[in-house]
């Protein structure tokens, strides 16, 4: 499996943001009575790499022709955990403001995550980070 594409400089500080969807309903008896949902956890991060280089910009263009809608492997960079990703939309390249030759580019990655054993009172149906 391709690891997701380098780039020469880190996501700027605040980044990489994190959305999770919640895997967890309420059943319709009872207030108190929980469910876990049919669909696995979708959790959503994004990175934005401020002032990229000409370098930057083609690997990231060349990375997207070439993986969009594949698996890669990616990992965080704070948490230094390794999940498996994909592109979750276009790539989003903007001038950055005032500097010529330089980009702004924002990716977003969605990793698929399935419940582990026992969570939420349940047998599970999988366990931690899928295909990891």
């Amino acid at each position: 499996m391709m690891p997701f594409q380098t780039l020469s400089r880190s996501p700027e500080i605040g980044s990489p943001k994190e959305s999770v969807t919640d895997s967890v309903i309420e059943s319709s008896g009872s207030k108190d009575c929980f469910r876990q949902r049919s669909s696995p956890l979708v959790r959503r991060f994004v990175l934005v790499f401020g002032r990229a280089t000409l370098a930057d910009y083609m690997a990231m263009l060349d990375f997207e022709q070439d993986y969009a809608g594949t698996w890669t492997t990616w990992t965080h960079p704070l948490s230094s955990r390794t999940y498996k990703v994909r592109l979750a939309g276009p790539v989003q390249f903007a001038d950055h403001p005032g500097i010529l030759q330089r980009w702004d580019i924002t990716v977003t990655l969605e990793a698929i995550e399935y419940a582990a054993a026992g969570a939420y009172g349940g047998s599970g149906y999988g366990i931690g980070v899928y295909g990891v």
